[in-house]
Parts: C-alpha cells; sequence; structure tokens
C-alpha cells in the first residue's frame, strides 16, 4: 500500500499554511502506513506549532484521523524517551 501525504507550513505574516514537501510512505497495511507516518513525521514535529500534515487522499485522511483516536500506543506516542 502507498500512502502520500504532504507537509504544510505556517506562513508567519499571513498564518496560512503553504505546501512544503510531498512524501510518499510504502507499507503492507493501511494501519502500517499510519504508523510510519506518525512515528516518523507527526510525532517528531508535535511541538513545532508552524508544521502540519495531511493525506493527500480525504477519504485516508479520514481513517488516519479515526486511528488516531485508539491506534496510538504509548511506546508510540512517547518513543524512546523515558517517562516519569
Amino acid at each position: 500500500m502507498i500512502i502520500k501525504f504532504t507537509e504544510y507550513r505556517r506562513d508567519d505574516r499571513t498564518f496560512k499554511r503553504i505546501p512544503y514537501r510531498a512524501f510518499t510512505v510504502i507499507g503492507d497495511t493501511e494501519e502500517e502506513c499510519f504508523t510510519k507516518i506518525y512515528t516518523g513525521h507527526i510525532r517528531p514535529s508535535r511541538y513545532c506549532s508552524g508544521v502540519y500534515y495531511y493525506i493527500n487522499d480525504a477519504e485516508q485522511q479520514k481513517r488516519f484521523d479515526e486511528w488516531k483516536q485508539h491506534g496510538i500506543t504509548f511506546e508510540m506516542y512517547y518513543g524512546n524517551a523515558t517517562v516519569d
């Protein structure tokens, strides 16, 4: 399965989202692709207020948003960090 998604950056003057880079993720299942998108791109940039990622297919984006509600594990969210 192949999922294409785009990184958007926020313009500092207009605050509009501007397409910045396009990515392609390949996996055996849709869930595997979602995991790669989340752990490889979204989680590392979650504290950067000007970066957004959207899947190019609206239906896949909807399924990804639903997956984020229950598919993210504790380990996936925190990565290799130590949690006190």
